[in-house]
């Protein structure tokens, strides 16, 4: 038997038969390894049961789609001859969706909307089917702004691995929407079926019964010069300071001849709020992938005060950011979803050598068993280590 080559195999594993017809799916940003697919048991488990059990049967019906979580858009293109709506915190997973829909021509991509985590969810849903998230409060703060919106006896429909299945997730959908039961695990994967019960949602303040983002807040100090971090459910380190984002605020720079300075995958904005603080002439930019995120630096800087010196922009790495920065400041993420990896990060750093001047300067805080010294010197002419601990390394890169 002859061996199937690596493309060969990439392009096989990018067929998916669902119960709804043959798509191929693609992982955005795209990467070489043929392992990693766009889909999982748990969406075929769920788009199963829905053609099981006829819950969408027809494209010129009026029932209310919505789709949350959904990575790389595989629901969403299997579903979008039902006009659903993506309800997503990822602005790399709308990238995902619209590439996805693109290649696949038998779709009608004009169907399918896109709806940021942090924008209003369409009035009486009447089905929601979900990729389960890892983060509860983000689980909580999701179901609690959909039950709003869900019709009576409307359905949330979760897909989920049986490795990170946790009873208590069972009790939030139990309490935000109502009766909740869960399936037989098949392909280590299960779902969670809930229907609406008319109950109140039990949480705090209120202005016309309507859920504010800030009524999910979370505050902590930045444990130097009184300044404090507003974290929203979904974004990095949420109730404490993270200990390399601790690592990296010491090496952040004072210094007059700064003028642009960029926080890139900032979450809540502890990098840039410091160096907002300590530079009051620089211009300071703030990026994520999230939408929450860009929520809860915008929330940090309004409460230092410090509004009218920056910006914020939900983007794929820089994209959109300006060029001819001075300084960027990055505590990269090494995970996508489930996938624990380094692409992420090297994305940034080649992105940041496009975006600083000549001179300028990328400072990184890495976790030390990863190969990011490395990866910045096939970017960076000059990377230099400026500080090291038991755990985390400082790394400088010069354009």
């Amino acid at each position: 038997m002859n061996k199937q080559s690596p493309n060969r195999k990439s392009q096989q594993e990018q067929q998916f038969l669902s119960p709804f017809g043959e798509f191929k799916l693609t992982r955005y940003p795209q990467e070489n390894d043929p392992t990693l697919r766009a889909w999982s048991a748990a969406d075929e488990l769920l788009l199963g049961y829905v053609r099981e059990n006829e819950l969408l049967t027809n494209s010129d019906s009026n029932t209310s789609l919505v789709i949350a979580n959904d990575n790389f858009g595989a629901l969403s293109t299997c579903l979008a001859e039902f006009s659903p709506s993506l309800w997503s915190d990822s602005y790399i997973s709308s990238q995902a969706l619209a590439f996805n829909l693109k290649q696949n021509p038998s779709t009608a991509p004009e169907k399918v909307a896109f709806i940021p985590s942090t924008a209003a969810l369409p009035n009486s849903v009447d089905l929601t089917l979900m990729q389960l998230p890892k983060n509860h409060h983000y689980l909580a703060y999701q179901l609690a702004l959909l039950t709003q919106q869900l019709k009576n006896d409307g359905l949330v429909i979760a897909g989920v691995m049986v490795k990170h299945f946790h009873k208590n997730v069972l009790e939030l959908f139990e309490k935000y929407v109502g009766p909740t039961h869960t399936t037989l695990a098949k392909k280590k994967a299960r779902l969670i079926i809930a229907k609406k019960a008319n109950h109140a949602v039990p949480f705090p303040s209120t202005i016309n019964n309507k859920l504010k983002l800030e009524d999910f807040a979370s505050q902590y100090p930045l444990e130097r010069d009184d300044l404090k971090l507003v974290t929203l459910p979904n974004v990095f380190s949420r109730d404490k300071l993270d200990i390399g984002t601790r690592e990296l605020l010491p090496h952040i720079p004072k210094d007059p001849s700064l003028i642009s300075i960029l926080d890139l995958g900032c979450g809540n904005g502890a990098l840039g709020l410091l160096a907002a603080k300590l530079n009051p002439n620089a211009k300071v930019y703030f990026c994520d992938e999230s939408y929450l995120a860009i929520e809860s630096a915008k929330l940090t800087i309004k409460q230092a005060g410090l509004e009218q010196q920056c910006e914020f922009l939900v983007t794929d790495t820089t994209d959109g950011a300006p060029s001819n920065l001075d300084l960027i400041l990055c505590n990269p993420p090494f995970h996508q979803q489930s996938s624990v990896h380094t692409q992420i990060a090297k994305r940034m750093f080649k992105k940041s050598h496009q975006h600083l001047k000549p001179g300028g300067h990328l400072l990184v805080v890495a976790n030390r068993h990863l190969s990011y010294e490395n990866a910045l010197k096939r970017c960076f002419n000059t990377v230099n280590k400026i500080s090291a601990s038991k755990k985390f390394i400082i790394l400088r890169a010069i354009k």
